[in-house]
């Protein structure tokens, strides 16, 4: 019954925070060990068909015999279908469970709660790499930018670069080959 229970706290969450910005996730990725600086990720942005696009990305490295990632937004059906790892669903209860407290502790949203899980879960999993759906009506101020360029020390709210296929360790996704580790 926990997982029941960590998803009610999910939706209990606002969807709204009181002030934009990237201090709280900033915070929460912190206080989670920096779990989004463990894999490369591929950041997908844009108006229309992201979800396609984040699901062919997908279906493509793991082809290519990588372990993947996959977040999505929104859901459909369930909040569960937004993390995939290995082209499954996670276990969203449990994923909730282990970041739920530093949530707690710096007043995340719902929307920052379920990135971080993302972020956690890939982490966790030992994705090769991460593709990441952007859906903020604030593109410039989502949370799945406090990914940090490699370039910065820390996020801003400035617009974002054109380019988003560096990972946060400085490693670079390229067709055809996996990652150095």
């Amino acid at each position: 019954m926990r997982s029941n229970a960590d998803i009610a706290w999910l939706e209990s969450l606002s969807p709204w925070p009181e002030e934009f910005g990237l201090g709280r996730m900033v915070e929460l990725l912190a206080r989670l060990g920096e779990p989004q600086r463990r894999f490369p990720a591929i950041h997908v942005v844009g108006t229309n068909g992201k979800t396609t696009t984040v699901r062919t990305a997908e279906a493509l490295l793991d082809a290519a015999g990588l372990r993947v990632g996959a977040y999505t937004s929104p859901h459909v059906v369930s909040w569960a279908e937004r993390i995939r790892v290995g082209g499954e669903e996670v276990d969203l209860g449990t994923a909730l469970a282990r970041v739920r407290p530093a949530a707690e502790a710096v007043g995340a949203t719902q929307f920052e709660a379920l990135t971080a899980t993302a972020f956690a879960e890939f982490a966790e999993a030992g994705v090769d790499a991460a593709v990441v759906e952007a859906g903020s009506n604030i593109p410039t101020c989502s949370a799945r930018r406090a990914r940090r360029s490699p370039r910065r020390s820390s996020p801003s709210c400035r617009p974002a670069a054109r380019s988003c296929s560096a990972s946060p360790s400085g490693r670079r996704l390229r067709a055809g080959r996996a990652p150095r580790r």
